[in-house]
């Protein structure tokens, strides 16, 4: 039985919160530094996954808890790009676009295998991970002295979760040799609200330093989820145009799909490092 939800609720889009740091302190005090609106940039992030779904189907009291990683060799370390863009209307107001994209795949063979209404015997199983991420947001700066600078954003967090897990194998208790296969996807797309807000701080005319927080939870369709990402970025103004960027990435998304069988509860998070570069024009 193959379960198909579109969900989603994205972010990833701290990448370019810092890059224009330096951008958005036009003012006065700073004349050194020549103001440019446009800003896009790229960078990767090394990141550790944890991945866990709970199947629950509703005629029945006993449910399926996979550990994507731990029990099916999902890789829980990965090398993931990102890409962003980034508008400056004035030094308070700003406009921001990133998007980041998961690609992960595991085949492992197992003894046996557990399904919700099925056990398989020298399973193959195949999982694979194509979540995206996509994050548009707006952000008011609410103070800003030349050193320090509180700002607040609110927007649209597009979470694209896209989990697949193929099971081929012989069923328990069954008389014939013949392959059976059985499929469970993971799949929901939705737009949901964000909020935030970020704390700076300027270390060195070059340095700065900056705390972000952000919150997303909503449902649509009738799936719902709530998350929530903590950064701390760090960057360095290379020249008036080019910057460097890095730091410490924390996602947690708890997200529950609903299906006319089953319901599913996926925890889906990653904590590593990022690095990047922004161009300013």
């Amino acid at each position: 039985m193959k379960i198909r939800i579109r969900f989603a609720a994205c972010m990833f889009v701290c990448v370019k919160l810092l890059v224009c740091s330096a951008c958005v302190f036009a003012q006065e005090g700073d004349s050194k530094r020549e103001f440019r609106a446009w800003a896009v940039g790229g960078g990767f992030a090394t990141v550790n996954f944890d991945t866990k779904m709970k199947i629950e189907p509703y005629d029945s009291d006993l449910p399926i808890f996979i550990d994507l990683e731990g029990n099916l060799d999902l890789p829980s370390t990965n090398a993931i790009q990102t890409i962003f863009a980034e508008y400056t209307l004035s030094p308070r107001h700003q406009f921001s676009a990133s998007y980041f994209g998961a690609r992960r795949d595991s085949d492992i063979q197992l003894a046996n295998f557990k399904l919700p209404d099925a056990v398989y015997l020298r399973a193959y199983i195949q999982t694979k991970d194509r979540t995206r991420f996509v994050n548009l947001h707006y952000k008011f700066t609410a103070f800003n002295n030349g050193y320090n600078k509180i700002s607040a954003f609110a927007g649209i967090f597009l979470l694209d979760i896209d989990l697949s897990l193929d099971a081929i194998g012989t069923l328990e208790g069954g008389s014939s040799e013949l392959l059976e296969k059985r499929s469970e996807v993971a799949k929901a797309t939705a737009p949901l609200p964000l909020i935030g807000f970020q704390i700076e701080s300027k270390l060195t005319e070059k340095w700065s330093i900056s705390t972000m927080f952000s919150a997303i939870t909503g449902s649509y369709d009738g799936d719902n989820a709530t998350i929530s990402q903590t950064r701390i970025n760090t960057t360095y103004d290379i020249n008036p145009r080019w910057v460097g960027m890095g730091g410490v990435t924390y996602f947690d998304a708890h997200v529950k799909i609903f299906s006319k069988s089953e319901s599913q509860k996926i925890e889906y998070g990653y904590k590593g490092l990022y690095f990047g570069l922004g161009y300013r024009f």
